[in-house]
């Protein structure tokens, strides 16, 4: 013996998804004549025996997708028909049963709790068997059909009516524009608090990014829109295409046949490739850094400063000593080489795998007080830690001199005596950075090559000073 279960929410759903189908179809069948059997019978040219084949064929077409849809909205209402004689024949069992428990109960005098029986009649006498209690379903079940149908609607603009484009791109495009817009901002303030070469270089290459950001996210939004305008009309392949163009280079390739154009389209990319290097270059350097840093806190417990304060004096640590302590042939100084020296003096020696003061106190997050003409202690920390970096190199030395060099500079006064008596410096050798004239200052094995330091007055009165030969 077989058992039917019959949901009365899964009949109306198919009866639902059947009607729908069938107005889809209608639909279908209405674009068809209208933008292609329409355009047949309007042409004005010569009517080939193509054009009367195209004709025909559309016409049977048109008739099949309308018997379709006869036959689906057909198949609509006969589920409807179903589910109604299915809810008559419950109706029908229903009350068989409740004569048969009536008499039951009255046979063996059982009595009914009033309260079960009124919500059951609630629930489901007047929902099935009165007037009332199915317009009401029938009410709920309408706004349903709505709801599912709003839902279904939405869901095929979105999905084949071009929707999609118009949504994501929205997204998208306004999104990156936004993004492109505050980074602007902070990366012109970012070069304009800018002191270094290296800091300028990485604000310029943050400010042409995020302003290409911005021409990017418009031209996404531009295409995008493009693209919903002729997927609305029924071309999908030209949609995709248009949806495909997310950056403004390929939005002026596209716009125009234009040599020049597409000349500055290319260059605009090499730009934003160039400035995204400088970029993703630097976050790496920044990486690194603080990767090391984070190496030398745990290493140190914490970190340590390199300079510990003690009323107004300073103290060198040993840490500190340790952390100035290069390898041979590593060390590299400088002096008059201007507001940039430390830099020059850094990306020199880097270049040939060395290091300079500066570099290591920033490798070793050294917390160094910033250097001021009005404060000596400061002028003294910086002195201190000179004095340990030339006290703890060896090997050949290398400094990068400028044509500016103070006699009374650090290097001068403190660097240079401390570098010959450092019994492990073999030899001192000056690298002007601007001429790339290479220049011996101190052979500890060869004293007659010892250069002389010959003093004199600066344009500007200052007195300074240069190496001359022996």
């Amino acid at each position: 013996m077989g058992t039917l279960v019959i949901s009365y929410e899964d009949l109306n759903d198919a009866s639902h998804q059947a009607r729908n189908i069938a107005e889809k179809l209608g639909d279908y069948a209405n674009e068809l004549e209208h933008k292609v059997c329409r355009k047949i019978n309007e042409y004005s040219g010569e009517r080939t025996q193509n054009i009367y084949d195209a004709d025909g064929f559309m016409r049977k077409k048109l008739e099949k997708l309308q018997q379709k849809k006869i036959d689906f909205t057909t198949l609509s209402s006969n589920i409807k028909t179903f589910e109604s004689n299915c809810k008559t024949a419950d109706n029908n069992v229903a009350r068989s049963i409740k004569t048969i428990t009536g008499d039951f109960k009255k046979a063996y005098k059982i009595k009914e709790n009033v309260i079960t029986n009124f919500f059951n009649y609630i629930g489901v006498a007047i929902g099935n068997a009165t007037a009332i209690g199915r317009a009401i379903k029938d009410c709920i079940g309408g706004i349903q059909d709505v709801i599912k149908s709003a839902g279904e609607a939405i869901s095929d603009w979105y999905k084949y009516d071009g929707g999609k484009y118009l949504v994501e791109g929205a997204i998208e495009g306004i999104g990156a524009a936004l993004l492109g817009a505050v980074t602007a901002i902070a990366a012109v303030a970012a070069f304009a608090a800018a002191s270094t070469v290296g800091a300028v270089i990485v604000g310029v290459a943050a400010v042409v990014v995020a302003v290409a950001t911005v021409a990017n996210g418009i031209s996404a939004v531009y295409n995008d829109s493009k693209a919903y305008q002729v997927a609305k009309n029924g071309d999908a392949a030209t949609a995709v295409r248009y949806a495909g163009r997310d950056t403004l280079a390929d939005t002026l390739r596209h716009e125009s046949d234009s040599k020049l154009v597409h000349i500055l389209a290319t260059g605009l990319e090499m730009v934003e490739l160039a400035a995204s290097v400088v970029l993703v270059v630097d976050a790496g350097i920044n990486i690194a850094k603080g990767a090391k840093n984070l190496v030398g806190k745990i290493l140190n417990k914490g970190g340590s400063s390199a300079v510990e304060g003690v009323g107004n004096s300073f103290i060198i640590t040993d840490e500190i000593k340790e952390a100035l302590t290069t390898g041979e042939d590593k060390a590299y100084f400088w002096s008059g080489l201007g507001i940039d020296g430390a830099n020059i003096a850094k990306d020199t020696a880097i270049k040939k795998g060395c290091t300079t003061l500066e570099n290591q106190i920033e490798l070793n997050n050294i917390k160094m007080p910033e250097w001021s003409f009005l404060d000596k202690n400061a002028q003294q920390a910086w002195r201190d830690v000179s004095d340990c970096y030339a006290q703890n190199c060896s090997g050949n030395i290398n400094v990068v001199l400028g044509d500016t060099v103070g006699a009374n500079s650090v290097f001068v006064s403190t660097e240079l005596d401390t570098l010959k008596a450092n019994v492990n410096v073999k030899s001192i050798t000056a690298i002007n950075p601007f001429t790339n004239e290479i220049t011996l200052i101190y052979d500890r094995l060869n004293p007659e090559n010892n250069a002389t330091i010959i003093k004199y007055i600066g344009e500007d009165g200052a007195e300074l000073v240069k190496f001359g030969g022996n």
